[in-house]
């Protein structure tokens, strides 16, 4: 892809932070611009242009993108939102002309996007995920079972529900949208999974992960066979052209993944530190060398922006 000008959507969130963090540092002469359906703060705090944007449900979504990657000539335009790439994915190539994204292909967003569709699809290539069923269907699972949404991005919406009792009052309130999934393994054996394909070949990086309000703030490299096997097995599969991040737990019976973000995720820029540059490497579209080295660990703190009135 061309670097004549970056575009990140979602430009008000930590992951499209993150990105803009990367393309400075590897591209210093390049502009790097971002646009957000929520207005135009923080992000014009931290890229060299904010633009507004219609949010992705709005029927003027795609022609509003459409005008402002050809007026913008931007080279390429990363979209970070789970909504955006919802709607991206399809939408049909007339309505996508013009638009130079850098993301998945579709038919991988729409799985993987779809919590239910992606354990169907995990469990159809005999890749062993948690049990996972419609909400309608959660009495049929033993307890404790995990509740979230079937669609939507980290920890939001995610309750563990451990008593009959739980599962009747949510039962009782009447939820749309959610699914229910088999309890695996510990918090203290959970893992995030970088994997990147490019001409038929994968790389991944494996961290060991601990959380805080539902965001990874500690992760260490680690190297474990069965996960690299089962990166390997996964991206194989699903013919991968470009970076996702999976999520899983290390169990008694292997590793089992409860997760797939079809997305460059909210550690970006802590695997980047470790020189796991699956972001630079999706846009050039050839690898550079890494070394991996397992033992080696990454912190993520934050930062406070102010504006004047």
């Amino acid at each position: 892809m061309s670097h004549s000008g970056f575009l990140v959507t979602g430009a008000n969130g930590d992951i499209a932070e993150a990105i803009c963090g990367i393309l400075r540092d590897a591209f210093p002469s390049t502009r790097v611009d971002g646009a957000d359906a929520g207005g135009t703060r923080p992000g014009e705090a931290l890229f060299d242009r904010m633009h507004h944007v219609p949010r992705a449900d709005d029927e003027t979504f795609l022609a509003g993108m459409r005008s402002l990657a050809t007026d913008g000539g931007y080279g390429t335009v990363i979209p970070t939102a789970e909504a955006e790439l919802w709607r991206l994915a399809h939408a049909t190539p007339a309505e996508l002309s013009g638009i130079p994204l850098l993301m998945a292909a579709a038919p991988l967003l729409r799985r993987f996007l779809d919590k239910l569709e992606t354990a169907r699809w995990l469990a159809a290539e005999g890749l062993n995920p948690p049990v996972t069923v419609p909400f309608e269907a959660a009495g049929d699972l033993p307890l404790p079972i995990v509740l979230k949404p079937r669609q939507g991005r980290g920890s939001r919406g995610v309750d563990v529900v451990r008593t009959r009792a739980h599962l009747d009052f949510i039962r009782s309130q009447k939820p749309e949208g959610l699914i229910a999934q088999e309890h695996v393994g510990d918090e203290d054996q959970e893992y995030t999974c970088a994997v990147i394909r490019l001409g038929g070949q994968t790389r991944g990086l494996v961290l060991k992960r601990r959380l805080a309000g539902g965001r990874t703030v500690f992760a260490e490299e680690v190297a474990v066979p069965a996960i690299d096997d089962l990166i390997q097995r996964l991206a194989a599969a699903c013919d991968l052209d470009g970076a996702i991040n999976v999520q899983l737990r290390l169990t008694p019976k292997g590793p089992r993944v409860f997760e797939i973000n079809p997305r460059f995720s909210s550690t970006v820029m802590m695997r980047h530190r470790l020189g796991f540059q699956d972001l630079l490497w999706a846009i050039k579209g050839a690898f550079a060398e890494f070394r991996s080295r397992p033992g080696r660990s990454v912190y993520r703190l934050s930062r406070e922006l102010v504006f004047d009135a």
